[in-house]
C-alpha cells in the first residue's frame, strides 16, 4: 500500500473491506467518521439556521420580541445542558446522542407547522440537540482519537462542518421560497435521519479503557472561585465566551436587518452562509503556520 493510502486509512477508520470508507463497518472510528458525523449533523443545523430567526420574526413581527424569545430559548437550553451528563449516567451516551438527532428530526417538524408554538418548541429542541450532540460527541472523540491526532482532527472536522454552515443557510431559503414551504424543514432531517442511521450502522462503544468511578464526583461549583483567580483559565473561557455571543447575534439578526432594510429573506441567507464561508480562512491559516513551523523545525 502506498503512503497516501496509508494516511487515508489512518484517517478513516482502521478496517478490512472493499466497501468506500465513509461506509466501512468500524472496528475503531477515526478522524474521518468523525468529521462526517459532525457534517451532517451541521447540515441538519445550518439548513434551518436562516430560516428559524426569519419565520420567528414573521410570527413575532418585532425584533425585539425575537430577541425575548431567544434569549427565553438560551436560558433553557443552557438550564437542561447541565442534566446531560446525568442522563449519559442513566441511559448510556448512545442513547443520548440517539435523542439528540430524534430532536433535530422533531425541530425540522414543528418548524414546518409555521406556528407560535411550533416555533418555540422548534427553538427549544434545537437547543437541546445541539447541547447533547456536542457533548457526546466530544466524549467519543475522546475515546477514539489519540491525544497526538486531535490536532489533525479538529481542523478537519471544521472544514467539513463549515462546508455545511456554509451551503445550509442560503440553501434552506431558497428551497422554502422557491420550491415550497416545509422542504427545508424535510432536507434538515433527512440529514438527520442520514446521521442517526450512519451513527447506529458503526455501532460505537464506550472506551471500556475508561473505569467507572469508585467515588461521587466532586461538586464543580467548589472550583469556581480557584478558576477566577487564574488570569489565563480567565482569558481561556472569555475567548469562547465572546465568540459564542457573536455567533449568537449573527445568526439571528442580520437576516431580520434585510427584511426591514427591503433586501429579502434570500439576502440575508445568502450574508450567513457568505460569513460562515469565512471559517475555510481560519484553515488555510493554520496550515500555512504549520508549514512555517515545519521549517523553522528543518532549520
Amino acid at each position: 500500500m502506498n503512503a497516501g493510502a496509508t494516511d487515508w486509512c489512518r484517517l478513516g477508520m482502521s478496517v478490512t473491506a472493499e466497501q468506500p470508507v465513509w461506509l466501512r463497518r468500524v472496528t475503531q472510528p477515526g478522524i474521518a467518521v468523525f468529521a462526517l458525523m459532525f457534517a451532517l449533523e451541521s447540515l441538519s443545523r445550518s439548513t434551518l439556521a436562516a430560516l428559524i430567526p426569519l419565520q420567528a420574526y414573521a410570527i413575532l413581527h418585532q425584533a425585539r420580541n425575537v430577541s425575548l424569545a431567544y434569549f427565553a430559548v438560551s436560558i433553557t437550553g443552557f438550564c437542561a445542558s447541565f442534566v446531560i451528563p446525568l442522563l449519559i449516567r442513566r441511559f448510556r451516551r448512545r442513547w443520548v446522542y440517539t435523542a439528540g438527532v430524534v430532536m433535530l428530526i422533531l425541530c425540522a417538524g414543528c418548524l414546518a407547522t409555521a406556528t407560535f408554538t411550533g416555533q418555540i418548541a422548534a427553538m427549544v429542541l434545537r437547543s437541546l440537540a445541539a447541547a447533547s450532540l456536542n457533548i457526546t460527541l466530544s466524549l467519543y472523540t475522546l475515546d477514539y482519537i489519540r491525544k497526538r491526532d486531535l490536532v489533525r482532527s479538529e481542523p478537519f472536522k471544521a472544514v467539513m462542518s463549515a462546508a455545511s454552515w456554509t451551503l445550509g443557510p442560503a440553501l434552506g431559503v431558497y428551497l422554502y421560497r422557491e420550491v415550497g414551504h416545509g422542504t427545508a424543514e424535510l432536507l434538515s432531517a433527512g440529514a438527520a435521519a442520514a446521521l442517526l442511521c450512519y451513527f447506529w450502522y458503526l455501532r460505537m462503544k464506550e472506551n471500556p479503557a475508561v473505569a467507572a468511578a469508585t467515588r461521587a464526583a466532586p461538586n464543580p461549583f467548589r472550583s469556581v472561585r480557584r478558576f477566577i483567580s487564574q488570569p489565563r483559565l480567565r482569558l481561556g473561557w472569555f475567548i469562547p465566551f465572546a465568540r459564542s455571543c457573536w455567533w449568537s447575534m449573527f445568526f439571528v439578526y442580520p437576516s431580520i436587518y434585510m427584511v426591514q432594510s427591503g433586501k429579502g429573506e434570500q439576502a440575508g441567507a445568502v450574508l450567513l452562509s457568505a460569513g460562515n464561508a469565512v471559517l475555510f480562512g481560519a484553515f488555510v491559516s493554520e496550515k500555512n503556520a504549520a508549514a512555517r513551523r515545519a521549517a523553522g523545525a528543518a532549520a
